[in-house]
């Protein structure tokens, strides 16, 4: 655990408030009308000094920066209006820290939340929103559960980090209106529970996940589950099991719907993984650059996918750029038809499974599907699609 420490705290004052000083100093005939100097605090923290307990006593307004150093303590930001900046070489690093951000035992390092998960059913507690927050700067590592996450946020700010072997996901986001994800890095993302990504965007809106690197992790390097009016830009992904995935696992088709996937590089995500094992699903799955199961009015533009090679053919399909149904392949249950996608000016190029190369592929009954100037070799159910 980190060691309880003081801090610095001044105060900012702006230009306006300087204004505002000096009219009333001047209108001294004037009936007086309080005025609130303050615009927020200035706090910094330094190594031997604890971030949380800076965060603790923080007020919307409040930027607190941290020093170089290596802090051991997972972090819970509580209120709304934060500003968290890491320095250059400022690292977290919870050990066996605990705090309410625990899912089944797995703290997260840093994360944004009123409150969290019941640790006996994983039923998501907050009911009220933390909003205006921004997390920027940080290194993160030796933490068992994820890197940094927000929880029913709002306008979330979290860039310029990087988190190296998370047991968990390296970001997340989670009934989330508004977000920025951008400039950050996770190496080495791992599966310490199912389902754990570099990214995981859930049932989230308004946002942009951009320029961000997703390499070497034991998931999907980004996930989009059930968002709507989302950009996905100029990422890396890298060397997971799959890389970009686009789900909707309801039975409403305009919960995954405006996302805009655009000037990605997704490469060599050729992993074969069982993420579902521990709900006793023993389908494999990887090998896919791009993925969208269910949705509407989805863009994928100007990509480069290429070299998603799986050595062995899997059951579940395999391609560059996949969209499909959201139909679950073991029972045949439907969850959500693919509606309206465009797929335009991307690069697919040598992605295969079991020897067999497919780049586009099209598993949907009904989805419309429109194809412009891509470069790729080949495409199923039709050879038109890819111009060799």
């Amino acid at each position: 655990m980190g060691r309880l420490g003081m801090y610095r705290r001044t105060k900012k004052t702006s230009v306006l408030t300087l204004a505002v000083m000096m009219i009333a100093a001047v209108l001294t005939l004037l009936p007086a009308t309080p005025v609130n100097a303050q615009s927020g605090n200035d706090v910094t923290v330094s190594p031997g000094e604890s971030i949380q307990a800076a965060l603790d006593e923080a007020q919307s307004g409040d930027t607190i920066t941290v020093k170089k150093g290596v802090y051991e303590e997972a972090l819970v930001i509580r209120a709304s209006g934060i500003t968290l900046i890491g320095e250059k070489g400022a690292t977290v690093s919870p050990g066996d820290s605990r705090t309410e951000c625990e899912f089944f035992g797995d703290v997260d390092a840093i994360c944004i939340a009123t409150d969290f998960f019941t640790k006996e059913n994983g039923q998501i507690d907050s009911r009220e929103v933390i909003s205006d927050v921004t997390v920027s700067g940080f290194n993160v590592k030796n933490t068992r559960g994820a890197g940094i996450g927000v929880v029913r946020g709002e306008n979330i700010t979290i860039t310029n980090n990087s988190v190296t072997a998370p047991g968990c996901d390296g970001y997340y986001v989670i009934l989330t209106d508004g977000f920025n994800v951008s400039r950050n890095v996770v190496k080495k993302s791992g599966q310490v529970l199912p389902f754990c990504n570099g990214v995981s965007v859930l049932s989230s809106s308004n946002g942009t996940v951009a320029r961000n690197k997703a390499v070497n992790g034991d998931g999907m390097g980004l996930l989009f589950n059930s968002v709507v009016n989302v950009k996905v830009d100029r990422n890396k992904v890298v060397g997971n099991c799959n890389g970009i995935s686009l789900n909707n696992d309801t039975d409403r088709p305009l919960d995954l719907k405006n996302v805009k996937v655009t000037r990605n590089t997704v490469s060599r995500n050729n992993k074969s993984c069982k993420l579902f094992e521990s709900f006793g699903i023993d389908a494999e799955f990887g090998g896919v650059g791009i993925a969208v199961v269910g949705g509407d009015k989805i863009q994928l533009k100007r990509n480069k996918v290429t070299k998603n090679v799986l050595a062995k053919e899997l059951e579940l399909p395999t391609a560059g750029i996949l969209l499909a149904d959201n139909v679950n392949p073991l029972t045949g249950e439907f969850f959500a038809p693919l509606g309206r996608v465009t797929v335009a000016r991307n690069n697919v190029r040598d992605n295969s499974a079991g020897g067999v190369e497919v780049d586009l592929a099209v598993l949907s009954a009904d989805g419309k599907v429109k194809f412009n100037k891509n470069t790729c070799g080949v495409s199923v159910p039709d050879p038109a699609w890819c111009g060799g």
